[in-house]
């Protein structure tokens, strides 16, 4: 090896245990987590559903173009409560190295939390309810809520951060039902 390569290598060992990032296949405590947080959004997901009330209203409404059937939107929440799981995970599991990656960690859990809340909620405005302004209003929150803790995140997790994109997409796509149904 010659002394370039080496001094490289130096410099990404650093670079790795500057940030607490490691090569090595999650274990079963990490699994474990995975699973918690996992667990826990699907079970925020029932709470939701049942605050939600009866699709019935919106099974029977005129609806906008690309409009999905009701059943379509407890699989796709299920698929990104997964991913939002995993997420959080990565956040919760980040041991920081500094007190500004602590106070980025803590604002990480607190804005994923205020989002969770309104997520909650949203099925009760644009389901029961029927208040599709409020839900449109409520979904542009939860929006900017996800943006900020995924720019936060790519301070100190890129992957945590990068997650978040399938879920902006989705929350994008809410945007545009509500508004469609205002209009």
């Amino acid at each position: 090896m010659c002394i370039k390569s080496i001094v490289m290598e130096v410099k990404v060992q650093e670079h790795k245990t500057k940030y607490n990032m490691r090569k090595a296949k999650p274990n079963r405590t990490d699994l474990l987590l995975i699973f918690i947080c996992i667990t826990g959004l699907m079970l925020a997901g029932m709470v939701a559903s049942l605050i939600g009330g009866s699709t019935q209203g919106y099974d029977d409404a005129i609806r906008p173009p690309f409009a999905l059937p009701s059943i379509a939107f407890a699989a796709i929440f299920n698929a990104l409560f997964t991913i939002l799981g995993i997420s959080i995970s990565m956040v919760y599991k980040f041991r920081p190295v500094n007190d500004r990656l602590t106070h980025r960690k803590f604002i990480s859990l607190i804005l994923f939390g205020i989002q969770l809340a309104f997520v909650i909620t949203w099925p009760l405005m644009f389901f029961r309810l029927g208040i599709h302004l409020l839900a449109l209003s409520w979904t542009v929150v939860i929006f900017g809520l996800s943006i900020a803790y995924m720019v936060n995140n790519m301070s100190f997790n890129k992957a945590s951060g990068w997650l978040m994109i399938p879920y902006l997409i989705w929350l994008a796509y809410l945007c545009y039902i509500s508004l469609m149904f205002i209009f």
